[in-house]
């Protein structure tokens, strides 16, 4: 007879209860108490899902996606001061999918965002990268990954030597291959700044 989860976790309780009983002792569970509570506040509505933090000294930046009905995600950017926003930037972008918003400070301490986004025109997911600009805004979005297949799963990890390193997991013809690219910071993000 196969077991199924549900037998496994009966006879968990079977096997405890009857330790349990052997013992002199009720069959229960006992969990270590939490070293600390911390309260949590809801930031934003029930739609919104998908977070990232980032820190920055004493801010911690914030990403997060809302879905709209009817119009597809809406991406955002901020960070809080006391009980307010301090910054709350909505992210344009001309995909209705996205997907993994990531903040990343690179080793400069310049704050840049990355997320994946749904091509229509092809049909496939890309990797896109975007640096917040000296105008307190965040600049047009660059394509990382290059190839023709599905690109999702990506993270991103600053350079100690400048720039950021981004991994990802790419469909080439069926089999998924995990890639990496090298971006540098410069005034005028382009593809010839990208280095696989």
């Amino acid at each position: 007879m196969k077991s199924t989860p549900a037998m496994l976790v009966l006879s968990s309780f079977l096997w405890v209860s009857l330790w349990g009983e052997a013992h002199g002792q009720d069959a229960k569970f006992l969990y270590d108490p939490a070293d600390q509570m911390l309260a949590s506040t809801m930031l934003e509505g029930q739609d919104c899902y998908d977070p990232d933090v980032a820190a920055d000294g004493d801010q911690l930046w914030i990403t997060w996606l809302e879905f709209v009905p009817g119009q597809g995600d809406r991406l955002w950017v901020g960070h809080r001061r006391g009980d307010d926003w301090a910054v709350k930037e909505q992210v344009e972008f001309q995909a209705a999918k996205l997907a993994r918003p990531t903040l990343t400070f690179d080793d400069a301490g310049q704050l840049w965002l990355s997320y994946e986004a749904f091509q229509s025109d092809d049909q496939t997911w890309d990797v896109f990268i975007r640096r917040r600009t000296e105008d307190a805004k965040f600049g047009p979005p660059h394509r990382v990954s290059p190839g023709q297949g599905v690109d999702i799963e990506h993270r991103v990890s600053a350079d100690p030597t400048g720039g950021l390193w981004l991994v990802w997991q790419t469909d080439a013809d069926g089999q998924f291959d995990v890639v990496a690219r090298h971006v540098e910071q410069s005034d005028d993000l382009s593809m010839a700044d990208l280095q696989v």
